[in-house]
This record gives structure tokens, C-alpha cells and sequence, in this order.
């Protein structure tokens, strides 16, 4: 009859339950009917899980793409984010665990032994045991459920990193790949110009040893020269700049990567005219902001929780003996139960001021307006 009571006033506590803290909502913004500019425009809708899929096979550029493919790979900075990302995951499985029942056991066995000062005799013991012992925590003002929340949000904003991480790598490779290219034309140009000025060299050089041609002709044209071969230098100091760049990207050592000389075959993709709007719809930094933003709110709750006890129902069972074949005997057989209150009487407004410290970590231009106990 006992358990039955205990049983029934847990499920009341459980159904009277709610969760501190306020609710997160979005925040919401005054936006106009219209735009005296520009009519007809719709209210965006964020699609930064939407699959983005490999954007930069509309260059059809196979080395290109061939490069960009190993960014997710090989790039450090993306696999540190990476990382982090799964570590928000098991974080967040990790609180979500902590809503159920946990269930734990301990087996021991000692050999103890003692000898008597006067008499000299020495006394041996033995003792075995078992245990299995269960605990669970009621969650009678949200504050497991609001932490769960809080580490779901921050995992959802470490996906959002890594996916912003992650493009913006990419987007800088593609950027360097192609001003390389267009350096491999420049050089390749100058290279055409530094033969014919050596040509044209020559004739000056033969005329001015005829007589037909002043010495400051002659000046002229090696300048020239000396020009085109200074110009086709620095270019080729960008071009091994650009490539140490691509190589970082990579995660790979600049020494141990080469880039060989190609021409730009990527070709140019057309642009639609609504092609903007969709691409802010699908930014993951903005998604980054909102996720931290519900996080914050999150954490509010868990710190309100620490205002209110903590209950926790534990039960335990087990044997103990002097011998182990005696362990699963009736008499010794040993069990515990019963509930187990905690919470904080006085601790002279630290509770108050972690409360302050997650209300100020959230925007202070949007006070979310939610449901509390």
C-alpha cells in the first residue's frame, strides 16, 4: 500500500510539473506591407538544412571540383568545427540520457587480516558483496528538460557553424583557383610579349651597330625587355603565393603541393535575378545567430531551476557474504528505498546572480514573453 502511495504522488508531481524559465520564441520583427521600391516582394523562409549539394559543378571545372571535394576532408579548421560538432551532439544525447532512470551495480570482494598484540594470534575475514542499485531524477521543474533544450539548440548552432565554416573555405579556394588561373593567362602573355621584345631587340641591336639606329633606341627596347621579364617575375611570386594558399586550404604543406600550369576552362554560370533572395534564405550564419539565441533562452530556465529542490528516487539492492557461495542465501540479502529531497537555503545570491548572468547572455533588445511557474 505504501509503494501504491508513493507511486500515485510521484505521477502527481510529474503531471503538476512545468518547466521555469520562459519559452523561446523567434523573435519577430515589424516589417511593412510593402516597399515603395520595389513591389511584390514575399517574406523569406530560412532553408539552411535544405541540402546545398556540390554548388561548384556549374563551373565545370574538374580540377576545381576536384579540389573542393577535399576541403571537407583535409581542411583543418573545418575539422576542428567538425569536432566540435560532434562533441554538441553527444552533449546533447548526453542531457536527453539524463531524463530517464539510470541503473548501476558494484561487486566487491575483500580478504582482510589483523593479528592481536598480546596473544599473537592472527584473525582472517572475507567478505563478498553485489550490489544493484537504480536512481532517478523527477524533472519536476524543467530543468533537465530546459538543459536538454539548451544543448539541442547549441548543437543545432555548431551544425550551422560548421556548414558556414565549411563554405566559406570552400569559397576562398574557389577564389584563389581562379585568380591563379587568370594569372597562368597573364604569364603565359607576358611570355609571348618577352619573346617578341627579344626579337624586336635584335633588330635594334643590328641596326644600331649598322648606324641606322640611335643609342636611345636601343635603351628603349631593352627596357622594354627587362620590363616584360620584371612584370612576368612578380606574377610568378603571386601565382606561388596563390598556390601556398590553395595548399593551406587543403590541409596539406605548400612544399608537397603543386598546381600544374592549365588554362581556365571553367565556364561561367548564369545568374538568375532571383537567385539573391534564395541564396539569403539558405545562409547557415543566420541560422548560427537564432540556434545561440534559443540556447540563451534555454539556459535561463536551467538557471531559475536552481531556486527549487531537487527530488530523487533511489533504490538499491544486494548480498553480502563472508563466503561467495553463501551470497545468494536469504539472510544475507540487504535492499534499500525511499526518495531523496535537495536543495539550496542560503548561498547569499548566487543562485540570483547566475539568473542575471543567462538573462544578460540573451539579446537584450528581445525579452522573450513565455510561460513560467
Amino acid at each position: 500500500m505504501k509503494m501504491m502511495n508513493i507511486g500515485a504522488l510521484t505521477a502527481a508531481l510529474l503531471v503538476a510539473g512545468c518547466s521555469v524559465g520562459p519559452d523561446y520564441q523567434r523573435p519577430a520583427m515589424a516589417l511593412p506591407t510593402h516597399y515603395k521600391e520595389a513591389k511584390g516582394w514575399t517574406q523569406a523562409t530560412p532553408q539552411d538544412a535544405s541540402r546545398k549539394g556540390e554548388w561548384w559543378t556549374v563551373y565545370h571545372d574538374a580540377t576545381l571540383s576536384s579540389l573542393l571535394r577535399q576541403v571537407s576532408i583535409s581542411n583543418q579548421n573545418v575539422a576542428s568545427y567538425a569536432a566540435q560538432y560532434r562533441e554538441a551532439q553527444a552533449l546533447s544525447a548526453q542531457s536527453r540520457a539524463a531524463l530517464f532512470p539510470s541503473l548501476d551495480y558494484d561487486v566487491s570482494s575483500t580478504r582482510s587480516g589483523s593479528r592481536a598484540s598480546t596473544s599473537g594470534q592472527r584473525s582472517v575475514s572475507n567478505s563478498h558483496s553485489a550490489t544493484l542499485s537504480a536512481s532517478w531524477e523527477l524533472d519536476l521543474w524543467g530543468k533537465l528538460r530546459r538543459t536538454q533544450e539548451e544543448d539541442k539548440a547549441s548543437a543545432q548552432a555548431s551544425q550551422a557553424e560548421l556548414a558556414n565554416v565549411t563554405l566559406s573555405a570552400q569559397s576562398e579556394l574557389a577564389q584563389d583557383y581562379f585568380q591563379l588561373r587568370i594569372i597562368d593567362e597573364k604569364i603565359a602573355l607576358y611570355q609571348r610579349s618577352i619573346e617578341a621584345y627579344q626579337r624586336y631587340l635584335s633588330v635594334i641591336d643590328n641596326k644600331y651597330r649598322a648606324g641606322s639606329e640611335s643609342r636611345a633606341t636601343l635603351a628603349q627596347a631593352q627596357m622594354q625587355l627587362e620590363s616584360a621579364r620584371a612584370s612576368a617575375q612578380d606574377y610568378q611570386w603571386q601565382r606561388a603565393q596563390l598556390e601556398h594558399a590553395v595548399a593551406l586550404l587543403l590541409g596539406r604543406a605548400p612544399a608537397d603541393f603543386t598546381l600544374p600550369v592549365a588554362k581556365l576552362d571553367a565556364t561561367l554560370p548564369s545568374i538568375p535575378q532571383s537567385l539573391p533572395s534564395a541564396l539569403l534564405q539558405r545562409r547557415p550564419d543566420i541560422a548560427y545567430a537564432e540556434r545561440n539565441v534559443a540556447a540563451a533562452n534555454a539556459a535561463v530556465g536551467v538557471a531559475i531551476a536552481g531556486y527549487y529542490p531537487d527530488l530523487t528516487l533511489s533504490a538499491s539492492g544486494g548480498v553480502t557474504a563472508s563466503a561467495i557461495h553463501s551470497l545468494l542465501s536469504l539472510p544475507n540479502r540487504a535492499w534499500s528505498l525511499g526518495p531523496e529531497l535537495s536543495g539550496t537555503l542560503l548561498d547569499f545570491g548566487a543562485t540570483s546572480a547566475k539568473v542575471a548572468q543567462a538573462r544578460a547572455a540573451m539579446m537584450p533588445a528581445w525579452p522573450p514573453i513565455g510561460r513560467r511557474c
